[in-house]
């Protein structure tokens, strides 16, 4: 029943009443109503009476105890109460925004659950954020409830106003009480909160230092800002992670095409594997805040971006579908993403810096992909025509109706009949002038077959047979592309046990450029627009163009000779759906050998072996085994089937007992 009292005789209630050791009591209420002041006041009350106690604070964007962009545990006892000395544990979020993006702020706080319960009971006390009103206050609470395992809610009411997500308190499991505000409480204004996350952050950083890491040495994950906008990355907020453990949070002060400079309290001496990169960023102008594009008004209409994670439909598929997030890295001059994550449909797309231009390997499922990004797409590389390798070309095709380029695709025999088909299934009477293009082709042993096709209009006879040379099926100026076919055979497809030929690539930038910082303070330059108009032209080979710094004019070659050093492109491979055997194994190692990157599948687990040879899929071991033959830097398996969801850490481990050089996302 509800309490009609003020909070303080309230909670008095609640510490005589309700409080059977040990409990976990979520706090739940609007923004203003005073849920940080009960939980810092049960902890009192319950630390004066000797018990353990612990707080979670769930709320990143304005947390009372630990750090913005962070789940914090905190650990109390009756011998020390301050409780910025008890930081225990934290979970890195991509946002500032819990209501948004849920589903990280479950599975964060799932995390912290699944370590906080290895260690001696306590009290939880759970702070969640305000988050009370809509569809996704109404996903949230539940969730929260289940992940924390709390079995108490209590519920903070303003006076003379419903309790909010009653129907749902309602069906929860938990135990729920409601309590009356403080009258006094009153709701922040947003500039009183940002002013608050601000100073926790400046609180935290107080002791930071500056630490310099490789980029070829470290995998980033997270929301990424573009490769061509140097100005996004600076002061954007990242967490440094070693293994599964989060080490602490950091702030990015620089960053150059071979090294990122962190500043951060963590520890000189401690290993760092991955960096978390969030959407918040950090400045003396604005404080800690939510990270707009910096590119001008015109280049954002046409540059390719992932869309946000939280966009209500993709959340929505994901708690369905329970798909994993995407993965996102840099490798080289490009930026990769694993669209699906780890157990989505595969599709990889690359996007290539300064070029507002994307590649695709695969179609399966296009998830957050915007309409933008389609309308960058100048090649698409299919591995096989299984539909969660091709289902999103109707997307590609729709997204592509209007005045457009015609678009490449390449994959091996039958993909023009494929695609042929899946244009034929469409009435297209009312296309105009405005119908999508495709070249395609389809790789035959060493010969390159090519057709065109029209949204409407019949596919073209064959156009040209291409002879392949050294695997090499599509090149130009800045990189190429090579292609070995596989065998995706599996042993319960039937009499014959036909061949099902897949394409594995390998993405290869012909070369590198990175600026010689010593040679430029040399020449009294300052680096800016004009260094990636040089660098342009160096790689298509340009020499005479003339250079425009400040008042000053130079050729580009000669300029180029000064400042920039070239050196081979990092190779990216992708390889999915192949029988592990011996002429697979030798032909896709050739392909990946001492390639920067390969992302690898690995659909079945060691215990599933039988499985994986009856559909002709790799195992973890298997997955690993190549990528140790084929030394690889970083090898990043994916295609992982569905009857793994809870098992992911345990996929990784099987993969990572093979190959070192394994590399997994932060959480």
């Amino acid at each position: 029943m509800r309490s009609l009292h003020p909070i303080r005789s309230s909670c008095q209630t609640l510490i005589s009443q309700y409080l059977h050791y040990p409990r976990r009591i979520l706090i739940f209420g609007d923004t203003g109503t005073g849920k940080s002041t009960l939980a810092i006041w049960l902890a009192t009350q319950l630390l004066n009476k000797g018990a353990l106690v612990r707080l979670l604070d769930a709320d990143p964007g304005s947390p009372a105890f630990g750090i913005p962009g962070c789940l914090s545990l905190h650990s109390l006892d009756h011998q020390k109460s301050k409780l910025e000395s008890q930081l225990q544990d934290v979970e890195p979020l991509c946002s500032l925004d819990a209501g948004r993006f849920r589903l990280p702020l479950i599975t964060g706080i799932n995390q912290l659950i699944k370590r906080e319960s290895q260690r001696p009971e306590a009290y939880l006390l759970i702070d969640t954020p305000g988050v009370t009103r809509g569809v996704g206050a109404a996903e949230l609470l539940p969730a929260m409830i289940q992940a924390t395992r709390a079995d108490l809610v209590v519920v903070l009411v303003q006076a003379d106003v419903p309790a909010p997500l009653s129907e749902e308190l309602e069906r929860c499991s938990a135990e729920v009480l409601f309590l009356d505000s403080d009258p006094d409480a009153q709701k922040p204004v947003k500039s009183v909160i940002k002013q608050h996350r601000t100073q926790r952050w400046l609180d935290y950083m107080q002791h930071a230092h500056e630490r310099r890491f490789r980029l070829d040495r470290l995998q980033l994950t997270g929301m990424l800002p573009a490769s061509n906008d140097n100005n996004g990355w600076t002061g954007r907020q990242v967490a440094l992670i070693n293994g599964q453990r989060t080490l602490g949070m950091g702030q990015i002060a620089a960053l150059d095409d071979d090294e990122i400079l962190i500043t951060t309290p963590v520890p000189a001496e401690t290993k760092v594997h991955r960096l978390l990169i969030r959407d918040a960023v950090y400045n003396d102008k604005h404080g800690l805040h939510t990270a707009i594009p910096s590119l001008s008004d015109e280049e954002n209409k046409t540059q390719p971006t992932i869309a946000p994670l939280a966009n209500e439909a993709f959340v929505a598929r994901q708690a369905m579908d329970q798909l994993s997030p995407p993965i996102m890295m840099r490798v080289g001059l490009v930026d990769a993403t694993l669209v699906n994550g780890v157990f989505g449909d595969p599709l990889l797309l690359l996007q290539i810096g300064h070029q507002k231009r994307c590649l695709l390997f695969d179609l399966g499922y296009h998830g957050p992909l915007s309409a933008r990004t389609a309308h960058q797409v100048t090649d698409v590389f299919i591995s096989h025509a299984h539909v969660d390798h091709i289902c999103g070309f109707l997307w590609l095709m729709r997204c592509r109706i209007g005045h457009y380029p015609s678009c490449r695709i390449f994959g091996p025999p039958g993909l023009a009949k494929n695609i042929a088909g899946m244009i034929d299934g469409i009435l297209w009477d009312r296309i105009g002038d405005k119908a999508p293009h495709f070249d395609i082709y389809e790789v035959h042993g060493n010969q390159l077959h090519h057709w065109q096709i029209a949204a409407g209009s019949p596919l073209s006879k064959a156009l040209d047979v291409r002879t392949i040379k050294d695997q090499i099926i599509w090149q130009e100026a800045q990189f190429q592309i090579r292609a070995v076919t596989l065998d995706h055979t599996a042993k319960d497809c039937g009499p014959g046990n036909p061949f099902t030929p897949v394409l594995a690539y390998a993405f290869e930038p012909l070369r590198q450029v990175n600026v010689r910082q010593e040679r430029l303070r040399a020449l009294n330059l300052s680096a800016g627009p004009w260094l990636q108009v040089l660098k342009d032209h160096v790689l298509n080979g340009v020499r005479d163009a003339e250079i425009q710094v400040n008042d000053r004019t130079f050729l580009s070659g000669e300029l180029a000779d000064q400042i920039l050093l070239k050196s081979a492109g990092k190779r990216l491979v992708y390889a999915t759906d192949l029988a592990d055997s011996t002429k697979n194994r030798s032909v896709l190692c050739s392909l990946a050998q001492d390639a920067h990157t390969l992302f690898c599948e690995a659909s079945f687990m060691n215990g599933d072996r039988d499985l994986a040879g009856f559909t002709g899929h790799l195992t973890t071991k298997a997955c690993g085994e190549i990528g140790t033959e084929a030394a690889v830097q970083h090898l990043i398996p994916f295609h992982f089937s569905g009857r793994y969801q809870a098992l992911s850490d345990e996929i990784y481990d099987e993969v990572s007992a093979s190959c070192p050089n394994t590399r997994k996302p932060a959480s």
